[in-house]
């Protein structure tokens, strides 16, 4: 759960204390960030603008260090499994495969994990209502959700929707398969830019 945290100047700051309370778009901006972004990796977190965290009391700060240390590792999400039973992309309408491959095109020089949250949403609206008309309104549930929640599906859809445009079968996803592989050195280069405490490095890709 969440922890409400009572500032010095008498606001309440809510603090994610695991990564259940961490919304998929929240992950996303921590190890894809958008260029430009400046906000740092507490900033993200706490969901303050960029500068934010300077204008909090020393105190609060050296205390949210020690709330926010679960975040120096996203391996257990990047670990995680996902539903039984998806479906196989490759026997869901064309349609659904067209859009995420526009989106990868789009998205062709920023990390898989970029495109993850559109994937899901393409095929959680088709399963459910047949369609993809209520798309934007379905990827907003999608990144609102907790990343452990809908993390593990999206990237399932992901690599099943690489694997069926290059025309290879789909494979049983494991916790080794292509996209955590691809998004681990991003994680790890992500940590690595960190001091100590080490949210409070601006993200290197931010300019």
């Amino acid at each position: 759960m969440p922890y409400q945290l009572p500032l010095s100047d008498g606001q309440v700051l809510t603090v994610p204390t695991s990564w259940a309370d961490v919304t998929l778009a929240t992950f996303v901006a921590l190890l894809a960030p958008t260029e430009g972004d400046q906000r740092t990796a507490a900033e993200l977190l706490l969901t303050l603008p960029a500068g934010g965290l300077d204008q909090l009391a020393a105190d609060d700060v050296v205390y949210l260090a020690n709330l926010l240390e679960f975040a120096n590792d996203p391996a257990d999400v990047l670990a995680l499994l996902p539903t039984p039973g998806l479906p196989d992309v490759g026997a869901l309408p064309w349609g659904c495969l067209v859009l995420c491959q526009e989106q990868f095109r789009e998205n062709d020089e920023r990390p898989a994990l970029a495109s993850l949250p559109y994937v899901l949403a393409v095929y959680r609206s088709q399963l459910a209502d047949g369609n993809a008309n209520r798309l934007d309104e379905v990827l907003a549930e999608v990144l609102a959700a907790p990343v452990t929640q809908v993390y593990a599906d999206a990237q399932a859809f992901y690599s099943a929707c690489q694997q069926s445009l290059s025309g290879t079968p789909r494979t049983r996803a494991t916790k080794a398969n292509p996209v955590t592989k691809s998004l681990m050195p991003a994680a790890r280069n992500w940590l690595s830019a960190l001091g100590l405490p080490w949210p409070w490095t601006r993200s290197p890709k931010a300019t």
